[in-house]
């Protein structure tokens, strides 16, 4: 079955992003952060009611983030800052490998 490539379409909603993925390492005994420029294409959108009211009780009241965007690179439990807030990435929908021409991340606002 051919599946549309919404990625034309995600490409008009789109804007450049800048970012910075945090990643973490074991020196000394000591954990070191790093962080490193990424820069794509994608778009920030508040999660729904209905969409929050999916989670765990616990983490309802979390604030909640979908980004869409053509980069890849984020895995889940990584930290990355866009706009100066600390984002968490919970989960990762990859639709590039059914043909959509895009990822989904749900993150987290993170700690500061």
């Amino acid at each position: 079955m051919n599946r549309p490539n919404v990625a034309d379409v995600l490409q008009g909603w789109m804007q450049k992003l800048n970012a910075k993925k945090i990643t973490a390492e074991i020196i000394n005994g000591d954990a070191v952060e790093a962080e490193t420029p990424v820069t794509f294409n994608g778009m920030v959108q508040v999660q729904s009611p209905y969409q929050i009211s999916l989670h765990q009780e616990g983490e309802r009241s979390w604030n909640w983030t979908d980004i869409y965007c053509d980069y890849a690179d984020f895995d889940l439990d990584d930290v990355f800052i866009l706009n100066g807030k600390n984002y968490r990435v919970m989960k990762k929908d990859n639709w590039e490998e059914f043909g959509y021409g895009y990822y989904k991340y749900e993150c987290v606002r993170d700690y500061e």
